[in-house]
């Protein structure tokens, strides 16, 4: 099973709109997937139209160590797609997740779920919470890759620098096999010279990591998630559906190059 945690320690950025949406697509792309929400906010619990008691999900992996009734709720729209909801009881898991042992945890239980035969997850995507904090370690431990969701906006080349350097801090001192899995550009707006000249220095700076994906700015993708759906079940025809198809094809196929300009 390959675990693509992903992460920005800014909010806003489109980080839960990645998760729920690159799910959901691997998914229909005959994967079985597992989308762990981290974030004690839950909003792609939500944006998945996910229902769940508060005391399960990763409240319960987390607390317990294991998976048990009610830890992975499967999707209603896909067979392939399984979600680990969150809650907002998830916050007190702050203390836990500052431990070794904590963090151990989410980490044991996900390689377990990805060695479990005939249902073992192809992908586990790990969203956790915009922060500096002990969530974004537990996910990064987690992991075996990281995949960054960047907006197209003026501070974007030192929001990427800092968490690249989170990235590496993580993969020396407690996950040797993490690397960066990718950069993808989100909340593009092609008449915004900004947003070209934004594209341009990441391009330019890290381009061994950058997608050639671009997410544009379209309001179909909030509106999905408050319908608790995937952008792709919301509204076929929206520019951000076709932004997050081309993404998993990156993902699944691997990054493209990206094209001179």
């Amino acid at each position: 099973m390959k675990t693509i945690a992903i992460v920005n320690q800014k909010g806003g950025v489109g980080k839960t709109t990645t998760a729920i949406n690159l799910a959901y697509n691997l998914a229909l792309a005959n994967k079985r997937v597992l989308l762990v929400d981290l974030d004690p906010q839950a909003n792609a619990t939500s944006g998945l139209g996910i229902k769940a008691p508060a005391g399960v999900g990763v409240l319960q992996v987390i607390t317990d160590g294991r998976v048990g009734p009610g830890s992975i709720i499967p999707h209603p729209l896909s067979d392939k797609l399984f979600v680990m909801p969150s809650s907002i009881r998830v916050a007190g898991l702050e203390a836990l997740l500052g431990t070794s042992a904590g963090q151990a945890r989410l980490r044991d239980v996900l390689q377990s779920l990805g060695k479990s035969g005939d249902n073992a997850y192809d992908y586990a995507l790990i969203d956790g919470p915009p922060s500096l904090s002990s969530f974004l370690t537990a996910a990064l431990m987690a992991a075996n890759s990281a995949l960054i969701p960047v907006q197209c906006e003026y501070f974007a080349m030192e929001g990427i620098t800092q968490i690249i350097h989170i990235i590496r801090d993580i993969k020396q001192s407690r996950n040797p096999n993490l690397f960066v899995e990718g950069v993808v550009l989100t909340m593009y707006d092609d008449a915004s010279q900004l947003n070209k000249e934004v594209v341009g220095e990441v391009r330019k700076h890290f381009a061994n990591i950058c997608y050639n994906t671009i997410i544009p700015r379209d309001t179909a993708l909030a509106e999905a998630a408050s319908f608790g759906q995937p952008v792709l079940e919301y509204d076929v025809t929206a520019v951000g559906t076709y932004g997050y198809v081309e993404l998993v094809r990156e993902v699944l196929y691997g990054k493209t190059l990206i094209p001179k300009r």
